[in-house]
């Protein structure tokens, strides 16, 4: 079947895949362990989803309350790894990847090189500096004023 990567992001290396073959519309989890965030952050992965039966890969994040999805994408993306990200909240304790296989054996679909990153507040702006002094366009001449006067 024509369905998932050959390789790792990247060409080469290890990735984490979902196997379709004969385990059709199923779930399959990858969750994180518990972390505390200390201000804003990114998720970040690489994704392939190849197959003509491709089902749903999504990002979920528990808040200690409950799960909530930050991220989904379905159906056949081509022959490729593609990058995602997406904003975490700082409520954010786990990250969860849900994928779910479609209703043949072609829909496998892999992750790599997921990475979180915290967000640097933006910076206040620069203040604003005088325009540098232009040469003048003319150089004043100076002139001499006489007044002649009868004797």
């Amino acid at each position: 079947y024509s369905t998932g990567p050959n390789t790792g992001h990247g060409g080469g290396g290890w990735y984490l895949y979902t196997e379709a073959s004969g385990i059709y519309n199923t779930l399959y989890r990858l969750e994180s362990p518990s972390f505390t965030l200390r201000g804003a952050a990114a998720l970040g992965f690489w994704y392939h989803m190849y197959g003509s039966s491709m089902g749903t890969l999504s990002v979920r994040v528990f808040d200690g309350e409950g799960w909530s999805e930050v991220w989904s994408k379905s159906g056949n993306q081509g022959d490729a790894w593609r990058n995602a990200s997406t904003i975490l909240p700082d409520s954010a304790t786990r990250i969860r990847f849900d994928g779910r296989t479609g209703t043949s054996s072609a829909s496998d679909m892999a992750i790599d090189d997921v990475w979180i990153s915290s967000l640097q507040p933006p910076q206040p702006p620069l203040p604003s500096l005088p325009p540098p002094p232009h040469p003048p366009l003319l150089t004043p001449t100076p002139t001499l004023a006489m007044t002649m006067a009868p004797r």
